[in-house]
């Protein structure tokens, strides 16, 4: 099962992502839709892989960065989960809202 559809599932919320799981450019979330902003469908992505691994995350910096010609956006987070504290990437496609 994917990261849009475990969302659907658990939360009710089809948002407008494909792809995998944003833990490195290969497995980047792909924003198929603009209508809400790549930066408003990245950040309830990432509220709610938070809630699907109960992560508690801290925003560290965001940069926009081009691989293979491709634009993504790289989201730095702080991450805590059961008290073990690491730095985390969230890679996504925003190849649509460049248009």
């Amino acid at each position: 099962m994917n990261l849009k559809e475990m969302i659907k599932i658990r939360f009710g919320k089809d948002l407008p992502i494909d792809g995998g799981d944003g833990s490195s450019p290969e497995n980047a979330i792909i924003i198929t839709d603009d209508f809400y902003g790549a930066h408003e469908v990245e950040y309830i992505t990432i509220k709610y892989i938070a809630l699907l691994n109960n992560m508690v995350l801290q925003h560290l910096g965001h940069k926009l960065i081009r691989i293979n010609g491709k634009p993504m956006d790289v989201i730095h987070m702080l991450s805590a989960i059961d008290g073990d504290v690491s730095e985390v990437d969230f890679y996504f496609d925003i190849t649509v809202c460049m248009k």
